[in-house]
């Protein structure tokens, strides 16, 4: 699964574009596709990313995570990296 679909799953969408997913989290288009986390340390926004991801529960994410998140790089990247690992 590559990170743009993991994304559109994690925030409940069944399609659409880059662009679109840009402007929903708040990154750019590069960083969706190529881009690399600052710091993957326990407790980094990248590894609450990781975990959420993990935890189906949590999938869509909330109006609330998409908010306080809008922006955070690392954390929509750990998003990307635990949805795509996810066996459900």
């Amino acid at each position: 699964m590559n990170r743009t679909l993991a994304m559109m799953l994690a925030i409940g969408w069944q399609g659409g574009t880059v662009h679109q997913l840009a402007v929903e989290t708040g990154i750019s288009v590069t960083d969706i596709i190529y881009g690399k986390p600052e710091s993957t340390e326990f407790a980094s926004p990248y590894n609450l990313g990781w975990m959420l991801a993990q935890v189906s529960s949590t999938i869509p994410l909330s109006d609330y995570m998409r908010k306080k998140y809008h922006g955070n790089k690392d954390f929509w990247l750990g998003i990307a990296e635990g949805m795509s690992l996810r066996k459900t």
